[in-house]
């Protein structure tokens, strides 16, 4: 009962209110995984990330097998002297359900950042793009209308200067969530820059002269030129 009552009283203008019942339950069984699960939730919520950290790891001392737990523990865990945790929980999460695509996403993103301490305390930045890159081609394999997945998929593409493939990933995103701004935005960036303005332009050659001798062009430009017909079609009705 505590622990209901806890859960209806996380609206409460008062975050004491549930962390109170919450603390209640724990008392009446301190095996109670999913309680610290809710009450880490709770206390991330409200500014507390440490008091969350510790209330995510006891779920997952208590249940070696809540997914949950493991992914959102190495979320929160974004300290530069927290990153070989964040990977080990990451990585214990897809262990667990491999098809998790929100936590393939999350996973890229620490690996992006590399930001990590050495022992002797110095801050260094090990990007890891290939790694990263294949959790996120995982992540849209698993969710095919993930925009956030296709967005940082082009962004990281711009950065390894394949422009191409980048385009494609910012306009798939934008085709998913057309009111995503940042995509747009990074797509304009894309568009204005002029390295990528002629790789793109010789990837458009190159497209055209593959439909000239018959070949299927790539999947996007499938997609604008299927686009193109429906809004003929729809004209012409």
């Amino acid at each position: 009962a505590n622990f209901y009552l806890a859960m209806i009283l996380r609206e409460d203008d008062d975050p004491g209110l549930a962390k109170k019942h919450f603390y209640r339950a724990l008392d009446i069984n301190p095996d109670f995984a999913l309680a610290y699960y809710e009450l880490a939730h709770h206390s991330e919520k409200h500014g507390d990330l440490n008091e969350a950290k510790i209330h995510f790891q006891k779920a997952t001392d208590i249940d070696q097998n809540f997914v949950e737990a493991y992914f959102n523990l190495a979320r929160i865990l974004t300290n530069p002297s927290e990153y070989d945790q964040a990977i080990r929980n990451y990585e214990t999460a897809l262990e667990i359900n491999p098809d998790f695509a929100e936590c393939h996403y999350w996973f890229s993103k620490l690996l992006v950042a590399g930001e990590r301490l050495e022992p002797d305390g110095t801050l260094i930045k090990k990007s890891d793009p290939q790694r990263a890159e294949r959790h996120l081609r995982k992540a849209i394999a698993i969710d095919p209308r993930f925009s956030k997945a296709f967005y940082r998929l082009g962004l990281l593409l711009k950065e390894q200067e394949k422009f191409a493939d980048a385009y494609d990933q910012l306009e798939r995103a934008i085709e998913i969530n057309p009111k995503f701004a940042k995509a747009h935005f990074h797509m304009a960036v894309l568009l204005m820059d002029e390295k990528a303005a002629k790789a793109l332009s010789r990837a458009k050659r190159s497209t055209e002269g593959s439909s000239a001798n018959g070949r299927k062009p790539p999947a996007s430009k499938r997609r604008r030129t299927v686009a193109k017909r429906e809004t003929t079609r729809k004209k012409a009705g």
